[in-house]
């Protein structure tokens, strides 16, 4: 991300030398974020008119994790450049990382008018409208993006989770343009003719490898810690392979969970491929899919001769190389979604994840409702996930349910929060029946469960870490099955793991009832607060041994399949 950022820096880099701006760029591509800073001051200086210079500071900043800095030093760029697009775009997308959508979305557009094929602009336009809940819009921007350049890999990756995150395409399709996109990824990147010298044991001690960026306080991070924690060192020695920017307590905390720890995080993609090859890793597993800080390319070079992908990411990768995608039979009913995915799909029994609780999350509290007087239903998931047909939904269960009231969490301030309170307002709903926060320290977050009855999910990109903390909270959640498959149907496998099949829609109209017959039972809603975590700790979805063994078996099960192939 950061290149593309620096699009303008590179464009008019001149020939490096002792103390000039050149010099202070190639240290930045380097890393070295200290010497470039030094040069970056001295040029300053003597020049404090030097934008380059400015917009450099600006981006060092960033690498650093200091978003204030980086966009005071980008608009003290764009005061003297206010015709410079590359400078425009990068104080863009920095208001886009500090929560500012609306100034973000203005910067691009600006970014846009002075060079409409500026595909960094474009990039951050599309990511700030996905998080203001246009879906739809952002997948036109994403379109001509692509067009535009279609190996930048962030609007691929922006692209292909639009396509779960809306309606716009068809499931078949969705595959398709997942496959199409993924052979952009492999055809570059295939590996010189590799024989992996694996010993072909099927009994012997395998040695697993996770490829992540988000081995942190990270969403994933409460399914990945069980997992890692929970591999029996008599029959699987695992490796992590962190791309982790910021590491933290957490990090710290996985690092020790597990025999080998590598921090790849400035590798790049083919000699990350041959320290997988070199360590022998039997089974590779991705967990980020199409997310951010991906190794897609790493996967495409086939370093591990079985290769799988879980977590993160509800579809396909599209990926010739990975072998098996991670998921249940809830999530792919056997023979209704194999078609939907270049992977095969490898069921594990009862639930494809297993939740760790953080444990500093808060007791349940008594039900709202008793001391309010009317029921508080909850959108407790992301904005980007919010779309107009099930604000049309939630906007008739509001108006069904008399003297109820909504709570939607993680919705940015500004224009997005008029937006949504305008499509209430439509469906005949009074914005003050809504209380709307912006995204919050996940202390503040869970606390807000303390005001919600119901939660209700969403479609077609269900919730499952925020499920999870929610049902934890007392809160019980109404899921919609759908007939989109895999990650789409996340919800409904974490609720029937709990023994919730209750709470799962099969139509919008039985959605409607289910949250109609919680909020006029005030009893039964109590009792199920009260009953909820001591549920979810008797069930599969935090039950690590159970999990490990079912996930263990599976490896140990493609394992010997791959054996005996060699033995043949």
């Amino acid at each position: 991300m950061l290149k593309s950022l620096l699009a303008s820096i590179a464009r008019k880099r001149p020939a490096a030398g002792p103390g000039d701006f050149g010099a202070a760029v190639a240290h930045f591509h380097a890393g070295r974020l200290g010497e470039a800073d030094e040069l970056a001051h001295r040029i300053l200086r003597r020049d404090p008119d030097h934008a380059e210079a400015w917009n450099l500071l600006g981006a060092i900043a960033l690498a650093r994790g200091e978003q204030s800095a980086a966009a005071r030093h980008f608009e003290d760029a764009a005061a003297l450049a206010p015709l410079d697009a590359g400078i425009i775009t990068n104080l863009a997308e920095t208001k886009r990382r500090n929560g500012d959508l609306d100034g973000a979305e203005a910067l691009s557009r600006q970014a846009l008018a002075i060079d409409p094929r500026r595909v960094p602009a474009l990039h951050t336009l599309v990511l700030t409208l996905k998080a203001q809940g246009r879906g739809a819009e952002a997948f036109e921007y994403c379109q001509l993006l692509l067009s535009l350049d279609p190996d930048f890999g962030p609007g691929r990756e922006a692209y292909l989770f639009l396509l779960q995150l809306t309606d716009v395409l068809e499931p078949l399709q969705v595959a398709a343009e997942h496959c199409r996109l993924a052979r952009r990824i492999e055809v570059p990147a295939r590996w010189r003719s590799l024989r992996h010298a694996n010993t072909p044991d099927p009994e012997r001690r395998l040695r697993i490898g996770y490829v992540s960026a988000d081995f942190f306080q990270h969403a994933a991070s409460y399914f990945i810690e069980p997992v890692l924690s929970g591999h029996d060192g008599r029959g699987f020695d695992v490796i992590c392979y962190a791309g982790v920017k910021r590491p933290d307590e957490i990090t710290d905390r996985l690092r020790q969970s597990v025999g080998t720890w590598r921090d790849v995080l400035g590798l790049d993609d083919e000699r990350l491929a041959e320290l997988i090859f070199d360590d022998a890793v039997d089974i590779l597993v991705d967990l980020s899919g199409h997310t951010a800080g991906n190794r897609m390319p790493v996967f495409a070079r086939k370093p591990a001769p079985l290769q799988l992908t879980w977590f993160g990411y509800p579809g396909t990768t599209g990926l010739e190389s990975i072998d098996y995608k991670i998921t249940d039979a809830i999530c792919d009913p056997p023979g209704m979604s194999d078609t939907l995915y270049a992977e095969r799909l490898l069921r594990l029994p009862d639930v494809l994840y297993c939740y760790q609780p953080p444990a500093d999350m808060p007791e349940v509290v008594e039900l709202p409702a008793l001391r309010n007087g009317y029921v508080t239903f909850g959108g407790m998931n992301d904005a980007a996930k919010l779309n107009p047909q099930w604000i049309a939904l939630w906007a008739g269960l509001l108006a069904e349910v008399p003297r109820s009231r909504l709570v939607l969490a993680s919705v940015p301030a500004g224009a997005t929060r008029d937006r949504l309170c305008g499509m209430f307002s439509q469906h005949g709903v009074d914005p003050a029946r809504i209380a709307i926060h912006d995204r919050m320290p996940y202390d503040k977050f869970w606390e807000l469960h303390h005001d919600v009855d119901v939660a209700l999910d969403t479609y077609p990109c269900n919730g499952g870490t925020t499920t999870c903390e929610t049902v934890w909270l007392g809160v019980p959640v109404v899921t919609f099955a759908g007939s989109r498959f895999g990650g789409n149907r996340l919800g409904t496998s974490m609720l029937a793991s709990l023994g919730l099949h209750e709470l799962i829609a099969r139509t919008q109209d039985d959605y409607l009832a289910i949250a109609r017959g919680l909020a006029a039972d005030l009893s039964r809603l109590a009792a199920l607060r009260r009953d909820l975590r001591t549920r979810m700790r008797a069930s599969p979805l935090t039950d690590r041994d159970r999990f490990m063994r079912n996930l263990e078996r599976a490896y140990r099960g493609i394992w010997r399949e791959w054996c005996a192939r060699r033995r043949r």
